[in-house]
């Protein structure tokens, strides 16, 4: 069945999905404008905001690339030639590398001259900054974006050896899908379980420990692409069991906050969980209505500019507030609607005049 759509043949469900996710980073990540507020309550939002948006844009990847390989394997009797793969990666660079990229210069050369030049770090280029140690501090929110791309990366490969090592039929897709969230769990349990290492830039900041973030995305889109019928009749009770799963790892996440993460669900399970819990919430989105245009006008634009959101609010607005202190001489209200409309609008700028310029060219490379 296909997705409901808006203009332009979006997903407005998709599209929520992905506001609500930059929505999320935004809130969690702008409490550290603002010092003033009590610890734990920062903490908190901080945690909450940046965890689950993050891990809500990781299944969100997801389910949109799982999608397209599942097409691609498909459309070529599930043995694609190398050839099939590589135009996959190509598109996906394209659409990913160059804002990342732009973001990266710019950190390292304006944004390090106006707020502190940071330590030399080759490997993110590569995408090696938390390939398997934390990261570092350069870009710190670009960890995430190393997840995606050796997610990407990784994905079709596993797919491909799935199908060369059990069949070309879907039920090794499905076996190939469910082995990288049995690894990664089992990776993170041994790794956890022989050094300790800290929850956030120790486990949840680490490639090799979080490959199943995205698989989990990928998983519900076999679920919707070969059970398209089942899935969407029953759509309130995934929406019902994933919001169930969402709040129990919501109050298993404060909990952590109290804890400092030190158990070891929290370093191992807890991910697990909270991808499954967010992938089954996306079959909701299919049968979801906007309630009037200019709403949805709003959350598609949020949508759209969500990646530049997401490299721009917190490698040049945060820093930008803080180093002038409007964040601090503002009153709070004004001070986080500035931050918010900065970054939107920032974002927006960005996503005109090179972003979307750039898919536009890919378009044109594709054709």
């Amino acid at each position: 069945m296909p997705p409901r759509s808006s203009n332009r043949g979006r997903n407005a469900g998709l599209d929520l999905v992905r506001a609500v996710a930059i929505g999320l980073v935004l809130v969690g990540h702008g409490t550290l404008l603002f010092p003033q507020l009590p610890r734990i309550w920062s903490t908190t939002v901080l945690y909450v905001g940046g965890y689950f948006g993050v891990e809500l844009f990781f299944v969100l990847s997801g389910f949109l690339i799982g999608g397209l390989l599942l097409r691609l394997f498909e459309r070529h009797g599930f043995r694609p030639h190398a050839r099939d793969i590589l135009a996959f990666w190509q598109r996906r660079w394209w659409r990913t590398l160059p804002n990342y990229y732009l973001f990266l210069l710019l950190n390292l050369t304006l944004f390090g001259d106006w707020f502190g030049p940071p330590a030399w770090q080759w490997g993110h280029f590569l995408f090696m900054q938390n390939l398997a140690w934390p990261p570092g501090a350069v870009m710190p929110e670009s960890w995430s974006l190393a997840v995606e791309e050796w997610s990407y990366l990784l994905l079709p490969v596993v797919l491909w050896l799935g199908v060369r090592c059990l069949g070309a039929r879907p039920r090794a897709l499905l076996i190939a899908l469910l082995t990288i969230l049995a690894l990664a769990l089992v990776a993170r349990f041994g790794v956890v379980w022989a050094f300790d290492p800290n929850w956030d830039a120790g486990v949840r900041k680490v490639v090799a420990l979080r490959l199943d973030a995205v698989a989990w995305g990928a998983l519900m889109a076999y679920l919707m692409h070969y059970h398209a019928a089942r899935m969407i009749a029953r759509w309130r009770v995934w929406l019902a069991l994933g919001a169930m799963f969402t709040l129990s790892n919501l109050l298993w996440l404060l909990a952590g906050v109290g804890q400092g993460f030190e158990t070891l669900g929290h370093k191992t399970l807890l991910f697990s969980t909270t991808g499954m819990g967010l992938a089954l919430l996306l079959p909701a989105s299919y049968v979801y209505r906007p309630p009037s245009a200019w709403l949805q006008a709003g959350v598609r634009h949020l949508s759209l500019v969500s990646y530049s959101v997401y490299l721009v609010h917190f490698s040049l607005v945060i820093p930008l507030l803080s180093a002038t202190g409007l964040a601090q001489r503002l009153p709070m209200p004004v001070a986080a609607a500035l931050y918010l409309a900065l970054a939107i609008g920032i974002a927006t700028f960005v996503y005109t005049v090179f972003e979307r310029p750039m898919t536009a060219l890919r378009d044109r490379q594709g054709r």
